[in-house]
C-alpha cells in the first residue's frame, strides 16, 4: 500500500513540476547555515578523487543516495521530508520521511537499473551524484558519504 501511495505521489509531482536542466546539483550549506543547491561541488573543487571517470554499476551504486531534487525542485522547495535510495548488495529500498519500504532485488543493464517491474534510467552518473528519469519524473540523486 506505501509503495502504491509513493508511486502516485511520484506520478502527481510528475504532473506539477518541470523537468529540470541538464548537469549535476550540489547540496551545499552556505554562510549562514541554510541548505543551498547549485552546480558546482561544494568547495568549489573538482569532483573527488576516483569519482571523476565512474561507470555505472551494482558496485558503484552501493550506499546511500539522497534525493536533492525532483523536477526543478528542491526537496526544500517541495516542502517534503528527506527520501533517499539505499543499494545494498542487490538490494534496493526507498526510504521515505524516515519510512523504509519493502526492499527490491534490482540489477543494472548499460545505463538502466532494472528492479524487474519497472526499470529506472540513469541519464548522468559520476559516481557521487546522478541523475534519473523514473517513469518520466527526473530527479537528481547525491551520494552520501
Amino acid at each position: 500500500m506505501r509503495r502504491s501511495i509513493a508511486i502516485a505521489t511520484g506520478l502527481l509531482a510528475a504532473a506539477l513540476v518541470t523537468q529540470a536542466q541538464a548537469g549535476p546539483v550540489y547540496q551545499c550549506k552556505n554562510e549562514a547555515g541554510k541548505t543551498v543547491f547549485q552546480d558546482m561541488p561544494c568547495d568549489g573543487g573538482l569532483p573527488p578523487e576516483g569519482f571523476a571517470d565512474a561507470k555505472l554499476s551494482s558496485d558503484s551504486l552501493q550506499g546511500s543516495w539522497l534525493i536533492t531534487q525532483v523536477g526543478g525542485l528542491s526537496a526544500d522547495e517541495m516542502g517534503v521530508g528527506e527520501d533517499v535510495w539505499e543499494f545494498n548488495g542487490n538490494q534496493w529500498t526507498v526510504i521515505s520521511s524516515g519510512h523504509r519500504l519493502s526492499p527490491d532485488p534490482f540489477t543494472v543493464e548499460g545505463d538502466v537499473i532494472d528492479l524487474g517491474y519497472s526499470k529506472i534510467r540513469v541519464l548522468e552518473f559520476t559516481g557521487y551524484s546522478m541523475k534519473v528519469n523514473t517513469s518520466g519524473l527526473v530527479q537528481t540523486l547525491e551520494k552520501r558519504h
